[in-house]
């Protein structure tokens, strides 16, 4: 069964919904054995999980689009965080980039 952090409750056959502080709510499941935990969402978010350095992997899709304008992906005051590549993926004109960060260097 999946989590998902929402402002909804409950629960159906697919989804637990969780109401929650997302960064604590987050380092209890890390505690867990054997739990992986694939984290989908905005800058807002990943901002978070940066500050609270809970980010093991970066999973990162380009597209062939130049945008003029728009929401970062990283916000301000950031530490810088060095990162190993693992893996490319080429899907059709989208190029998938898998990182490991390097625990040596941060």
């Amino acid at each position: 069964m999946d989590l998902l952090l929402t402002s909804e409750k409950g629960s159906n056959e697919y989804v637990d919904f969780v109401n929650e502080d997302v960064v604590e709510f987050t380092k209890k499941l890390r505690e867990q054995e054997g739990s992986k935990i694939w984290m989908v969402g905005g800058a807002d978010i990943l901002d978070a999980f940066i500050k609270a350095n809970l980010i093991d992997e970066y999973i990162i899709t380009v597209t062939p689009h130049i945008l003029g304008a728009g929401i970062p992906m990283f916000k301000e005051k950031n530490p810088q965080i060095d990162l190993i590549l693992m893996n490319t993926r080429r899907y059709g004109q989208f190029i998938q980039l898998h990182y490991k960060v390097n625990q040596e260097e941060n």
